[in-house]
């Protein structure tokens, strides 16, 4: 579950900025890190719950790596040039004792057109689930699936340069404080909107 941020010194409206995304670090108490092994493991699952960590760099090696070692590990990806990136990741225990999920990514690409690649190939991995494309003053792609085990949401955004991310698994619509203060900080619409 991926989420994606835009940082400052893009080419990317006021809401996509370095600023939004330490507020939203901050809102969810996320601990700041920059060992990459460390958000890996979370990202991957290994690591106990309650892990709430975030990463961020604009135009240095660590913007690269958080794209190259985190998001694109299992080389799914082209290999593109990131100028900037970041990544938050949350696994809590919810008020009922279960593990909820959610993860946030933002990159920025060394082109408008590489953004929008990798935008396409993200819309791709959908196939013939149920989701929704539109424009606003970004493209975004939404997928909300309510169960009756779990809650499982998506949004993809692509504005420019870049590309943000944000997912979510948990148990009720109220399990998700990354996903929708991602949103709400950025100005963005929420996967929940489908509802």
């Amino acid at each position: 579950m991926v989420l994606v941020f835009a940082l400052a010194g893009t080419a990317c409206s006021k809401r996509l900025t370095l600023d939004n995304v330490t507020k939203v670090a901050e809102e969810c108490g996320l601990e700041q890190t920059e060992d990459l092994s460390r958000i890996l493991n979370d990202v991957s699952g290994t690591q106990d719950y309650n892990e709430q960590v975030f990463c961020y760099a604009e135009k240095t090696e660590l913007a690269q790596q958080i794209y190259d070692v985190v998001y694109n590990r299992s080389n799914t990806y082209p290999k593109y040039e990131i100028q900037s990136a970041a990544v938050m990741y949350t696994n809590a225990i919810n008020g009922e004792g279960k593990a909820v999920r959610e993860n946030a990514y933002l990159f920025t690409f060394k082109s408008g057109s590489k953004a929008t690649e990798f935008y396409e190939i993200l819309v791709e991995e959908f196939g013939v689930l149920e989701h929704v494309e539109g424009k606003d003053k970004y493209q975004y792609t939404l997928y909300l699936n309510v169960g009756e085990k779990n809650v499982v949401q998506q949004g993809i955004y692509l504005d420019g340069k870049t590309v943000v991310v944000v997912s979510g698994i948990g148990y009720s619509m109220n399990d998700f404080m990354l996903v929708d203060r991602c949103c709400n900080e950025m100005g963005l619409i929420a996967p929940e909107s489908l509802k």
